[in-house]
């Protein structure tokens, strides 16, 4: 269906965003994100700089605690530092566990990026979250689930109505 190439996609675009920022994090030799070091900055303004579709965002989350260490949406929201979305529960296609054994597991299996669905503050995501050794750190990006459904009926609504006109 529709809805599963738009999943497929989302996955895709996930998987490209998490690939191109952890090249740009390592190739600026980021190595302490302590909040307030010149590190932590350098992170903080790269996950500001990409801004995923479909109400995405980008976090950066502690490898051992889960705790949150960057977020795209920190200036809006600075509270969001409290969080630990790296608890959240990720639901991959064969597994079930927090995000941040859900990529330890990948990684370890497929060397690959763990692919799956979040709820973070409520709402349900698509998820890809990647390994960043040199920090300690996972490196995750999140579209909305409500996102990509709207984007879907956005793009099938108006194929449907021609489709009963000319049916007419």
């Amino acid at each position: 269906t529709f809805t599963e190439f738009m999943a497929r996609t989302t996955a895709a675009q996930n998987r490209s965003t998490v690939d191109q920022l952890a090249r740009r994090i390592s190739d600026r030799e980021i190595t302490d994100v302590d909040p307030g070091t010149t590190g932590w900055s350098r992170l903080q303004k790269q996950c500001e700089r990409v801004t995923p579709p479909r109400q995405g965002s980008v976090a950066v989350v502690d490898r051992n605690t889960g705790a949150l260490i960057c977020h795209s949406g920190l200036k809006k929201d600075p509270t969001l530092l409290r969080k630990f979305p790296g608890r959240s529960i990720l639901v991959t296609k064969d597994n079930v566990a927090p995000l941040i054994e859900a990529e330890r597991e990948a990684e370890i299996k497929s060397k690959s990026p763990a692919i799956g669905e979040v709820e973070f503050a409520g709402q349900l995501y698509q998820a890809t979250a990647l390994s960043l050794p040199k920090i300690d750190a996972v490196l995750v990006v999140y579209q909305s689930q409500a996102g990509i459904e709207e984007s879907v009926s956005e793009l099938v609504t108006p194929v449907v109505q021609v489709g009963f006109i000319v049916a007419a």
